[in-house]
């Protein structure tokens, strides 16, 4: 243990000769023996007399008392809730910052008795960051580390405390511009400013990809990589990130932290599906759901039921994608996770609006967009406006919704999310087709069709084509908006989506038909499509879709025979 009276005997013969009593303006005023007991109380950002107590066999012949004496006629201290006292900040920092510059193995000693002290409490939230405080100072790389222990467990399911990570983080920044921990600290400090409201998003993937070739805490490795496969994904790198998040789960795995397994798992899934790749991504959604329930991660369990649930409803299984949700949002109900809960409902609108239950998905939608409101959001702002836009598209005020769709876009753009960017770009394009205005669509249409294969979305590519196909027939290229359509159908088909893949073809129809049905296309395929694509609305409960599948049906009906035997025009 340090030997407190040692020290205080150090700290006075510190401050007696020049510069130290340049630490304090007017530093002349004070004594040797003040400044050092100063100095002494001004280490911790709080301490009371029970911190005192812990050290009392420590402080020599001094007690207490005589030490607070030294600085009690300073008024430098301050006195907060009964026997709580801090020293004033001014005073505290410019001694602290010179005792780190001049003195550094007296502050490592200093900050190591404190650290001691407070991690010898009573467990509480207040005492356990301030020991994280001291332990940075005290052993910098084992300080660090625990530091980030606690922010990942406490930003962490079931906690999301980021309150107190940003505590941390602050305690953190405060040891870093002291000069403490030097380029370690920074490292620690980049990753976990990660965990803080907006951090993630403004994550700069080069500073952790430097940061993790530095650093062998193998919890540092695993975290810093899957920050690095967020930032890798959302700019559209998809393969890159899902390498990453593999390789964090074999960290996290070698180490047995199940919960880092978990969020490895679950972001890996995210990665899958962007690649199309439902069975895989399914499969690390329900090993990612088993993780976390071993270490009661209920909110990232109920995020992976609701990524099960995208995965149906992107293969076209609404019921399934319906009862998926429903789940999702029963558990997330008793969490009080508000923003998981409103990005499944958004999901939910979504499916419903497919259903034509619009108002049912309105008032999802609402709920959704007063929690993103309420903590400023703009991701999910824009995801409850592009969801609104397709209720007013489904209503025919196609002039709403491209307000909407354009108002959404410049929030994705705001977000810089691209895949979100591209998909408001094609409902946009969308918007103008209906509004007789497909030389204006057919722009936007095919821009965003390049940015999707630039990131490889093949969902968005073919949702793109059949968009594009739809503005060709407004502009009477029908030969061209046949091989959109065709496109779109094929991929669709290859995706496994035949929901949206009979939504497509309804429109391949259309145009064949008014081809007069060119190879290969012809009658009785065009019947067989539709027939297929009634079937799965009524299936799926798509009642406006399967009134439009009857509705052309009709139009491929034989002709009934002329009774009177002449030809006619028609």
């Amino acid at each position: 243990m340090t030997d407190m009276a040692a020290l205080l005997d150090e700290l006075t013969e510190l401050v007696s000769v020049s510069p130290g009593r340049r630490w304090l303006r007017g530093g002349g005023a004070y004594s040797a023996g003040q400044l050092a007991a100063m100095i002494f109380v001004s280490v911790p950002h709080w301490l009371d007399r029970d911190v005192f107590v812990e050290l009392r066999n420590e402080l020599g012949g001094r007690t207490p008392d005589e030490v607070l004496a030294e600085v009690t006629n300073l008024r430098l201290v301050r006195r907060h809730r009964g026997d709580v006292l801090a020293a004033e900040k001014v005073a505290r920092t410019m001694l602290l910052n010179a005792l780190a510059r001049d003195a550094p193995d007296v502050f490592a000693r200093l900050s190591d008795a404190y650290a001691g002290a407070f991690g010898r409490r009573e467990p509480g939230f207040g005492a356990r960051l301030e020991q994280l405080y001291h332990g940075v100072a005290a052993d910098p790389p084992h300080g660090c580390a625990e530091l980030l222990r606690a922010a990942v467990t406490w930003g962490s399911d079931p906690y999301f405390e980021t309150g107190a990570v940003a505590d941390l983080t602050g305690r953190l920044q405060e040891q870093v511009d002291r000069g403490v921990a030097a380029a370690a600290g920074m490292r620690y400090l980049a990753l976990c400013r990660t965990y803080l409201p907006g951090g993630a998003a403004a994550a700069d993937a080069d500073t952790l990809r430097s940061a993790l070739a530095h650093e062998i805490d193998p919890l540092f490795q695993g975290e810093a990589t899957i920050r690095v496969g967020a930032v890798d994904l959302k700019a559209g790198h998809v393969e890159t990130a899902l390498a990453a998040f593999d390789s964090a789960f074999s960290i996290f795995k070698g180490i047995g932290d199940e919960r880092g397994c978990g969020e490895a798992l679950w972001r890996r899934a995210g990665a899958l599906v962007r690649l199309d790749m439902y069975d895989a991504a399914a499969g690390s959604y329900e090993a990612a759901a088993v993780a976390f329930d071993r270490v009661g991660g209920s909110v990232r369990k109920a995020h992976c039921v609701k990524g099960m649930a995208d995965i149906e409803l992107y293969r076209g299984r609404l019921g399934e994608a319906a009862g998926g949700f429903e789940r999702a949002l029963a558990f997330f109900a008793p969490t009080n996770a508000r923003m998981g809960e409103a990005s499944t409902r958004v999901a939910y609108a979504n499916l419903k609006i497919l259903r034509g239950r619009l108002d049912e998905a309105l008032s999802d939608i609402k709920s959704a967009l007063a929690v993103y409101e309420a903590v400023d959001e703009e991701l999910g702002i824009g995801n409850c406006l592009q969801a609104t836009g397709k209720i007013e598209f489904e209503r025919g005020d196609f002039s709403r919704a491209l307000d909407m769709f354009t108002e959404a876009r410049s929030m994705f753009e705001a977000a810089r999310r691209r895949s979100s960017i591209i998909n408001a770009s094609f409902l946009q394009g969308a918007s103008l087709t209906q509004l007789g205005r497909p030389d204006a669509a057919l722009p936007l249409i095919e821009e965003a069709l390049q940015g999707a294969t630039d990131i490889g979305d093949r969902g968005a590519r073919a949702w793109g084509l059949r968009q594009l196909g739809l503005a060709m027939e407004k502009v009477g290229a029908l030969g061209e908006a046949l091989t959109a359509l065709a496109d779109s159908a094929r991929g669709f088909d290859e995706l496994g989506d035949p929901v949206e893949g009979s939504i497509t073809g309804l429109a391949l129809v259309r145009v064949a038909r008014s081809l007069g049905f060119p190879d290969p296309f012809d009658t009785e395929d065009a019947k067989s499509r539709v027939n297929t694509a009634s079937r799965l609305f009524e299936e799926a409960d798509m009642p406006r879709y399967l009134w439009q599948a009857k509705e052309l049906a009709g139009t491929l009906a034989p002709r009934p025979a002329n009774p009177i035997g002449f030809a006619f025009d028609g």
